[in-house]
């Protein structure tokens, strides 16, 4: 995968395309301050609860400290989640896209 310049800890983080993300998924991306949980259009009730889910856990299981968390639509993405994205803001910045979540790998 195509790298973006060292992150504060100095480590080359991935470039992460707003492209990539799939309307029937949702994706967790944690920018270091803020937490966004990004919900597509056609994502199952089930992935979306699992989503959530993983949000709660997410900050015990990487002893991350709690940080933000905000919940986003597909078609509701605010200007400060684009510019986390390669291809999606002015600005370029990358964040760790921590996981997704497919209706295919999590529905109960």
């Amino acid at each position: 995968p195509r790298m973006a310049p060292p992150g504060p800890a100095n480590e080359m983080l991935p470039k992460i395309y707003r492209s990539s993300l799939k309307e029937g998924d949702a994706y967790l991306l944690d920018t270091g301050f803020h937490v966004y949980l990004w919900m597509g259009s056609e994502t199952k009730t089930a992935t979306r609860a699992v989503a959530v889910h993983h949000a709660e856990t997410y900050f015990n299981s990487w002893k991350r400290p709690v940080l933000p968390v905000t919940i986003l639509k597909q078609g509701q993405e605010t200007n400060a989640f684009d510019d986390f994205f390669v291809d999606g803001g002015s600005s370029g910045i990358c964040g760790n896209m921590v996981q997704y979540f497919s209706h295919r790998s999590c529905c109960l």
